[in-house]
């Protein structure tokens, strides 16, 4: 996470103006690399979450240079660590911690506790929710004596922003009415017009659907709250290309056919950014690679979700038995 924030004042200060091309170059050079990897290299022999993680890594260069996404990554990885270690103190710190970047370590929270009340292990949930109800509250106090109400701006940010041109609702709207599709941006980043009710529409239903995921899942709470997290990003309003860094995890349970899968999206992802986005003017192509995008991650859900994971396997220790 640190390296590529110092990649990048490097390269502004290197390149200038010139960033931007760059950055089309490099993703240009990324398809040509692993497109040969993928092909030559005789990857089956190697572990499959070690190749596709490599793989990812090196796709996912370009978008690390936004910087926060990679802090918001090392935040799950540690909720999942502290998960199997049970420590539920450093679990619930590191969650609400995380929200000091972004909200999604406390939604990936939410899952997992979720997926524990369907299961009836209230000892535990009551555990967590215990821990993070203080951690919060001490959080919440400090930061309104020191910024005011400042921090909570972040909860209106995401009420307010629209529905993003990454999103696959916003290929859907080009589809249907690309004549009448007005492009803004604002937040940041390129939005489609919208109404407001819209937007939220389509939040709330990102929320339900997540959360049904992982109330019906009967895989572990770590398996059930990661798809969650990722069926919550892909039926919502924004999915930025950098929000790839979140579902390494996922490779841990993947198989060798599911494998495929991601990297087919990874590969979609760097035609969507940086190529897509800095040079084709959002035209059907670039809409066409968000929907495939969209299927192909649609899938792995879909095959993650009805084969379940076997408990014998521990994410950490080849030797311990979870």
């Amino acid at each position: 996470a640190v390296v590529p924030m110092i990649a990048t004042s490097w390269i502004e200060s290197v390149l200038g103006g010139h960033v931007r091309t760059f950055i089309l170059a490099f993703g240009a050079l990324q398809l040509i690399v692993v497109s040969l990897g993928l092909t030559l290299l005789p990857w089956q022999r190697f572990p499959r979450a070690f190749v596709a993680t490599l793989f990812s890594l090196f796709l996912l260069a370009p978008l690390a240079l936004l910087r926060l996404d990679g802090y918001v990554l090392a935040f799950l990885v540690l909720m999942m660590w502290a998960y199997e270690r049970q420590s539920w103190f450093v679990l619930a710190s590191t969650a609400i911690a995380g929200c000091a970047f972004k909200l999604i370590p406390l939604v990936f929270l939410g899952l997992m506790c979720i997926r524990l009340a369907s299961s009836r292990e209230w000892h535990v949930l009551l555990k967590i929710v215990g821990y993070s109800f203080v951690c919060a509250l001490l959080l919440v106090l400090a930061s309104w004596f020191m910024f005011g109400d400042a921090p909570l701006s972040m909860f209106a940010y995401h009420a307010e922003r629209g529905m993003q041109i990454e999103s696959v609702f916003s290929a859907f709207t080009f589809f249907f009415d690309s004549s009448g599709v007005q492009i803004i941006e604002n937040f940041g980043a390129m939005h489609i017009a919208t109404a407001n009710h819209v937007s939220t529409v389509l939040s709330v239903s990102s929320v339900l659907l997540a959360l049904f995921v992982a109330t019906t899942s009967r895989d572990s709470v770590l398996k059930a709250g990661l798809i969650g997290l990722l069926t919550f990003i892909l039926f919502g309003k924004v999915f930025s290309p950098q929000y790839m860094l979140w579902f390494l995890p996922l490779l841990l349970y993947c198989n060798r056919n599911e494998t495929i899968w991601w990297l087919l999206a990874m590969l979609l992802t760097i035609v969507i950014f940086p190529i897509g986005y800095v040079e084709l003017d959002k035209t059907w192509w670039f809409f066409a690679a968000i929907v495939l995008r969209w299927g192909c991650l649609l899938m792995l859900i879909i095959l993650l979700g009805f084969r379940q994971h076997d408990e014998t396997h521990c994410l950490w220790s080849a030797q311990q038995r979870c």
